[in-house]
């Protein structure tokens, strides 16, 4: 029953999409960040939906008459860079099959990320786009808090299987990005009762990413509160959840929480810390000997490793965006990686003064929140293979869009304000004596 209720919306959806086409961004990022095929049982968790409902978009968007423009906004320029890189590093991959398979999930994302300034061109939309983003992930912020209370922090939080989240540090990771979401939600949500849901969600983040046991969730999580408080117009509002998250943490997490947290001061201690520092420096090998990149999933290839790892080195992941990036598509691709994310970071502050500067208080708010995300991304990412994250790249798409709203509603301002011209062939005429003393001049 679960996978045709699955099947049923996705359907329904779809002649949706085909009216108006930013319904798919919409439906793709609920896809993309909740998962609803993976959380049932039956053919739906193997059907691709993504593929209708991203397929379907781009027709739409194509050839339907729904509004949307050609996002030329600076953010887009190592947007295409990046994109460019990546091909071509997989095509002298040094397993090309391999790197071929990421390569396919990273273009989807990216395509996601496009996809937003192409059809979210109004602020409904915009607001529509977050409450998807924020009742997706806002599904398993809930669930995580809840799972957290019920059991006393016993067990870890844990995303759905065969899922980018499915991993405890990558779910920690996604619920802190959003929990600046979750609070613009709070402030601008059209109904009361969603921003009250909004600060639901944003307290059962926190709950959920602190019982998910992450080191680098934890850590994230306390940078990002600390900009939300220096950045925020309610500062105080902030720091008194600030300090109700921290009583609970310390009178309600077991001891075995504790102890876990307490290995980031005693990482030479900890294996898993230890095999990290190894796996960096395998990164920076491959990057000196390999300075235009290896391509997608070098870490994944023995052969490779084989050169690079002494012996008793476990191969593990990379454990973080930066080597990830380094390892797989050298300084280049490192360079382009960062040049994106920073583009996009300084696209929301550009932003966020011009919009305060007008009082479109939405957008520099929206724009505020989005930097915390990006600052969240930048933290935990330093610890987690997910240079490829589907909502950092739509986020990075959110900024091209939010800023083109913005520009836009600044013309329509001035055009509103400056005096339409007549044309020349409806100019009222003089009367003849009136034009006669034109001519004449004034009299003496």
């Amino acid at each position: 029953m679960g996978s045709l209720f699955v099947a049923i919306v996705v359907m329904a959806v779809v002649p949706l999409i085909f009216k108006r086409a930013f319904v798919g961004v919409l439906a793709w990022s609920w896809l993309s960040f909740m998962y609803p095929h993976r959380l049932v049982y039956g053919f739906a968790t193997r059907f691709p939906f993504l593929d209708v409902v991203a397929g379907s978009t781009i027709l739409s968007a194509l050839f339907s008459r729904d509004k949307k423009r050609f996002p030329a906004h600076p953010v887009l320029i190592p947007f295409i860079l990046y994109a460019l890189w990546v091909c071509i590093t997989t095509v002298f991959a040094a397993d090309v099959e391999l790197a071929a398979g990421k390569l396919s999930n990273v273009m989807k994302a990216m395509l996601l990320g496009l996809m937003v300034p192409i059809l979210i061109t109004t602020r409904h939309r915009m607001i529509a786009l977050m409450m998807a983003i924020g009742g997706s992930f806002g599904f398993y912020a809930l669930k995580g808090g809840a799972f957290t209370l019920a059991t006393g922090g016993q067990f870890n939080v844990m995303g759905p299987m065969g899922t980018f989240i499915q991993d405890r540090n990558d779910l920690a990771l996604a619920l802190v990005m959003c929990v600046p979401l979750f609070r613009y939600l709070h402030i601008h949500a059209p109904h009361k009762i969603l921003r009250l849901g909004a600060l639901g969600l944003m307290l059962g983040a926190s709950v959920a990413v602190i019982g998910s046991q992450s080191r680098g969730g934890l850590i994230a999580i306390a940078l990002v509160g600390l900009w939300l408080i220096l950045t925020s117009r309610h500062r105080f509002g902030l720091l008194c959840a600030a300090g109700i998250m921290v009583v609970f943490t310390i009178s309600f997490m077991p001891d075995s929480w504790r102890e876990r947290m307490e290995t980031v001061e005693t990482y030479q201690e900890d294996g898993s810390a230890m095999g990290r520092l190894h796996m960096w420096r395998y990164g920076i090998e491959l990057a000196d000997n390999h300075p235009l990149g290896i391509g997608f999933r070098a870490y994944k290839n023995r052969a490779v490793a084989a050169g690079y790892l002494p012996q008793g080195i476990k191969l593990r992941a990379s454990h973080s965006i930066y080597f990830e990036v380094l390892g797989e598509h050298g300084y280049v691709g490192l360079f382009l990686f960062l040049f994106l994310y920073a583009a996009a970071f300084f696209s929301f502050w550009d932003t966020r003064r011009k919009a305060r500067r007008n009082g479109l208080y939405w957008a520099a708010d929206l724009a505020s929140m989005m930097q915390a995300s990006l600052v969240a991304y930048a933290i935990g990412g330093a610890f987690l293979e997910v240079a490829s994250f589907d909502l950092a790249f739509q986020i990075v798409g959110i900024s091209m869009a939010l800023g083109l709203i913005v520009q836009e509603t600044l013309k329509e301002r001035e055009a509103a304000k400056a005096p339409a011209p007549v044309p020349f062939g409806l100019r009222r005429p003089q009367p003849v004596g009136q034009l006669a003393a034109t001519r004449q001049g004034p009299a003496a």
